[in-house]
């Protein structure tokens, strides 16, 4: 999980929200093909956001057990990184309708100041590990600080 994309961490704490109904969806997230197996080292086939189709095998055929012990194993890693890069996600100075915005379009605000807004670069930065796009954002708002006073 120290690899994950960004896109594939979005989608999977966005999914989590509801476990009942998309538990499969998290589960045909993480577990994906093996395409490269060498020394110990293997690579994974890389994440495609449609995979609902998969997704349908991992409702039929996945024993619950494995299921709840691989999204124990999503969530550990899911609050190190909420402790590790807490500072962007304490509360902080917003007023009713910045976290009623925030609320109702989640991640994506996430996303679009990653592309700086520009829709053509959704991709790019959706593919960017987790850690490069929390430690930037970290710097942005260290910097938007600095900037205030």
């Amino acid at each position: 999980l120290q690899n994950i994309s960004t896109g594939e961490f979005m989608d999977i704490d966005t999914y989590c929200k509801d476990l009942d109904e998309n538990l499969h969806l998290v589960m045909a997230i993480l577990y994906r093909e093996v395409v490269n197996d060498s020394n110990g080292k293997y690579s994974i086939k890389p994440y495609e956001a449609n995979t609902r189709e998969r997704a349908e095998l991992f409702r039929k055929k996945m024993p619950a057990s494995v299921a709840q012990s691989c999204l124990v194993f999503f969530l550990q890693f899911r609050k190190q990184l909420f402790d590790r890069y807490s500072s962007i996600f304490r509360g902080g100075q917003q007023d009713r309708k910045g976290a009623q915005f925030g609320k109702k379009w989640g991640w994506y605000t996430v996303v679009m100041m990653l592309c700086k807004e520009d829709l053509t670069k959704i991709d790019e930065v959706t593919n960017y590990s987790i850690h490069k796009s929390l430690t930037y954002m970290m710097y942005i708002k260290d910097k938007e600080k600095l900037n205030k006073k």
